[in-house]
């Protein structure tokens, strides 16, 4: 399995965790956990989250890097949808290789280029 993780800096993790478990869950099989987790379950791959007071944790994980990267967009760009109103915080990063597969995990790259492009237009 392939995975990248990110961390989006906001005070408002709680809702946004609720608010992509929530949508996803009219499709896909989709998890609560209180306020504070949730996963979504792609037919490509899955998506746990988590909040804390300081950012939304995100952790994706597929079987392949296009299936990785696919995950990851659909992900960031919902989740920018959802924080349409607010200044995007800093994206924290974390790679990791899977030995198997002898391949550099994907990051959530797409989503540092959401931010980017926003905070370009909006400042």
């Amino acid at each position: 399995m392939m995975r990248s993780t990110a961390k989006v800096a906001t005070d408002k993790a709680a809702r946004y965790l609720s608010q992509l478990t929530k949508h996803f869950a009219h499709k896909l099989p989709a998890s609560l956990d209180g306020k504070e987790g949730g996963r979504i379950e792609f037919p490509f791959g899955t998506c746990a989250l988590a909040a804390e007071t300081d950012g939304l944790c995100l952790s994706v994980e597929a079987e392949n890097v296009m299936d990785l990267t696919r995950l990851e967009q659909v992900i960031a760009d919902h989740l920018m949808r959802f924080m349409c109103r607010e200044p995007p915080g800093e994206v924290a990063r974390e790679d990791s290789t899977d030995s198997n597969v002898g391949a550099s995990k994907s990051t959530l790259t797409f989503l540092q280029n959401q931010i980017d492009a926003w905070n370009a237009k909006n400042n």
